[in-house]
Parts: structure tokens; sequence; C-alpha cells
């Protein structure tokens, strides 16, 4: 079976309480679109390589849900289990590849809000 990898997704209207809440914040972007731009790059990188990773929509308000749950910070290390968890039990509701499939730019970022 291959391994599926997955990559959380974050909008744009969310990003200002992601970084609010995240205990990592000197580790993360601090604009949304220098973060979408880096993360278009980091799959395209992956594609070149073979690896077809899943895009999954994160909303903060179930990250942070997630984090009380299980007492955990809200670090990277948490949020890739959290999407790993998503994944795992299939609970994604709608997984994105859309702006990559259709070859987007970061002009069109806007078009993820409306899915």
């Amino acid at each position: 079976m291959d391994k599926l990898i997955g990559i959380g997704f974050y909008q744009k209207d969310q990003w200002p309480l992601l970084l609010e809440t995240a205990d990592d914040i000197d580790m993360m972007e601090k604009v949304y679109e220098k973060w979408l731009k880096g993360i278009t790059r980091l799959i395209s990188n992956m594609r070149a390589e073979g690896i077809e990773p899943v895009t999954v929509n994160i909303d903060i308000y179930e990250l942070l849900a997630y984090c009380s749950e299980n007492n955990l910070k809200n670090i990277g290390e948490t949020r890739s289990q959290f999407v790993a968890e998503i994944l795992r039990n299939g609970r994604s509701g709608k997984i994105e590849n859309d702006l990559f499939e259709n070859n987007l730019t970061l002009k069109d970022y806007d078009y993820l809000q409306h899915l």
C-alpha cells in the first residue's frame, strides 16, 4: 500500500487565528500569501519527485478543539498529527487539490475560500 502524505491547508480568513494561537509562532510565516507560495512550491517539488500529496482543509477551531481534547500544544507536530488523524478517520470532507491541478496562481488563492 502506498503511503498517503497529507498537507494541512489553511484558509486566508483563519490565518490570523492560527498565528494568534500557535505555540511555535516564531517558526511560522507571518504573511498568508508567502505561506501559500511556499506550500505551492513544496507540493510542486513533491510532484516532481513522483509524490502525490493530499491537501486537507483545516478549520482552526477544529484544530484548537483537537489540541484541547488531547492536551497538546498548537505546534507543527500537532498540526501534522491532526492532518493524519483527519485522513485516517476519513473526516476530511472535501480534500482540495484544485489549486494545483488547475494551475491556479497566487492571485487566484481566494478561489479556495469558495469551495
